[in-house]
């Protein structure tokens, strides 16, 4: 399916862009001394709930645009799905990442962003044309 090649790069990069900003809030916090041992997992649960928000948000408005413009009702759920499972994996990957390389004693400014970019970009993209092969085809 031609639509199919034509989301993957959003549903990619929509992983990529929130996992980045709340890398950013991983490194403010670091550099603040707040992300300590025992508070690491204290920001999961708001940048979760964040990132859940907005990715429920683009799921509706891309479940209401995406069968007008490609038809296909059924192509708007895969979408949806994906962009709202690539969002969590981000921020997910942001808190493995910031607690796996602060204490390696590399500072996540240096790698995050890369590591980030790799782990939404094959998940978002795997996700995506999993689901598409599975429900559309």
């Amino acid at each position: 399916m031609v639509a199919l090649s034509v989301l993957m790069p959003v549903v990619a990069s929509m992983g990529s862009v929130a996992g980045t900003q709340s890398l950013a809030q991983a490194i403010r916090a670091i550099a603040l001394k707040q992300l300590l041992a025992g508070t690491r997992w204290r920001m999961f649960r708001p940048e979760s709930a964040i990132n859940g928000l907005n990715a429920a948000l683009c799921a509706v408005v891309v479940a209401a645009v995406a069968p007008a413009s490609f038809g296909n009702a059924a192509l708007a759920a895969v979408f949806s799905l994906a962009v709202v499972l690539n969002l969590l994996t981000g921020v997910f990957a942001l808190t493995v990442i910031a607690m796996g390389l602060s204490p390696l004693g590399v500072h996540p400014a240096l790698a995050g962003g890369v590591v980030l970019v790799a782990v939404t970009d094959a998940f978002g993209f795997g996700v995506f044309l999993g689901l598409g092969s599975w429900l559309l085809l």
